[in-house]
């Protein structure tokens, strides 16, 4: 490693006393953020209680339980694999509850101001590392995601969504006295109602 960059870990080491490093929300960087300024953003995100509950004990003892029992369920009635619901039993063991941190959506910044101590916008991220349901959640990603992907409605992200766009004006599919209405949904998948992702994972 080179003398500058040995430097530069070592200013970065000490830095991070007073500051944060995050990734990006589109990954494109990583932003320096004041640890105090941080830590209010991700405090008045967890103060929303439309999005969080606020609980009085660790439940992750219960939901290891819970997903032992449901996965059980589901061998018995022949709908998993017994070496399947095995290996999701097994990393129900010594786990923990989510960790949640915030990836800074620098494209929606005031590009007029670095005062973050207002706040900033970000995405909150709950990480499934080692907690109770990973396994699970693993299992449930790898049986449905190539059912959701197959659907003509599915839109992978807004470059995706651009590239379509792009590709039916190319091909003439678009009318020129169509217009394209787009919605940006705040935190959409925490909002999304939970009968209508049912009902998607059902009816595929």
């Amino acid at each position: 490693m080179e003398i500058l960059e040995r430097q530069g870990l070592k200013d970065i080491k000490e830095d991070m006393n007073t500051h944060v490093y995050k990734l990006e929300d589109k990954g494109s960087c990583i932003v320096r953020v004041k640890k105090e300024d941080y830590e209010n953003n991700v405090e008045k995100s967890l103060d929303n209680s439309e999005m969080y509950e606020k609980v009085d004990q660790d439940p992750t003892k219960d939901t290891e339980k819970a997903v032992i029992e449901h996965v059980e369920r589901m061998v018995g009635n022949g709908w998993m694999e017994e070496s399947t619901g095995q290996c999701i039993i097994a990393r129900t063991q010594n786990t923990h509850p989510g960790i949640y941190h915030e990836m800074p959506k620098t494209h929606k910044f005031n590009e007029d101001s670095h005062d973050f101590s207002e706040g900033f916008p970000a995405r909150g991220i709950v990480s499934c590392k080692n907690t109770p349901t990973e396994g699970l959640q693993d299992y449930s990603e790898m049986v449905v995601n190539p059912g959701m992907k197959a659907l003509p409605s599915f839109r992978k992200d807004t470059k995706h969504v651009l590239q379509e766009i792009e590709r039916k004006n190319e091909s003439g599919d678009l009318h020129e006295n169509i217009n394209i209405a787009v919605a940006d949904i705040d935190n959409m998948y925490g909002n999304m109602p939970l009968e209508l992702s049912e009902k998607g994972v059902t009816e595929y």
